[in-house]
């Protein structure tokens, strides 16, 4: 899972809340119980509210994790009776769906302008963690130049922003609604190999919402080697 604390404000109301991002089924509900603890009694201030994000096919899942008087319900509402608890599920497009596991939040009245802030501050928080590696400055009187012809002092290699398959998936998860709307995408076209982690996570998740046993679609770079290497990425 991927744990992180955000400053969040939707209309006049403004919280630190913490996320915890879970893009797949990990391990069984003592795992979750068990994740909750450890990484909970790290966080020095106590949050406002805290939002557990996944996707929606795992809702009946994630249902049967949280049952009241688990390990993982105890854990996650740790901070106090009085701290809301949200679960946030999100569909093929990345929209927020929103339930209470322990009181109202008072976040939840714009779930897109939620959604947006989640991710941002999600993606910020990854920057700011490797950000000697992520923002790459030019040698001394040398510049970067882009495919574009424009040139920069700074690289952003956005390669080095995630580590680990939560991180990777927290990305694809941010990427879901860029996706143009009423199209059947079967080719996505990137410019470097190195950010394939992350879309093999958003067709990942176009197979699972999609109930299909194979990904519905393939990637490509000017890395790509051959065709045969390319369709491999399909099924």
């Amino acid at each position: 899972m991927y744990f992180y604390e955000a400053n969040i404000k939707i209309g006049h109301i403004e919280k630190d809340v913490l996320v915890v991002f879970s893009g797949q089924l990990e391990e069984d509900l003592l795992y979750y119980g068990y994740e909750f603890e450890s990484h909970f009694s790290k966080i020095g201030q106590k949050p406002e509210e805290v939002f557990f994000v996944y996707p929606e096919y795992l809702h009946d899942k994630i249902d049967d994790i949280f049952c009241i008087n688990e390990k993982a319900f105890e854990n996650i509402i740790r901070f106090g009776s009085e701290i809301p608890v949200t679960k946030l599920s999100f569909d093929i497009r990345g929209e927020l769906r929103s339930t209470a596991l322990n009181k109202k939040s008072e976040l939840c009245d714009d779930l897109i302008l939620l959604r947006n802030v989640i991710t941002q501050q999600g993606l910020l928080y990854l920057a700011r963690k490797r950000k000697d590696n992520v923002i790459l400055k030019a040698p001394s009187g040398s510049i970067f130049l882009k495919p574009s012809k424009q040139r920069y002092d700074e690289f952003l290699k956005a390669s080095e922003l995630a580590v680990g398959f939560s991180e990777n998936q927290f990305v694809s998860f941010c990427l879901l609604n860029k996706a143009p709307k009423d199209r059947n995408i079967r080719n996505i076209y990137i410019d470097t190999n190195s950010i394939s982690s992350f879309i093999e996570g958003v067709v990942f998740y176009w197979m699972k919402f999609n109930n299909s046993i194979c990904k519905t679609a393939s990637y490509h770079s000017p890395e790509s080697v051959t065709p045969s290497a390319r369709q491999r990425q399909i099924c």
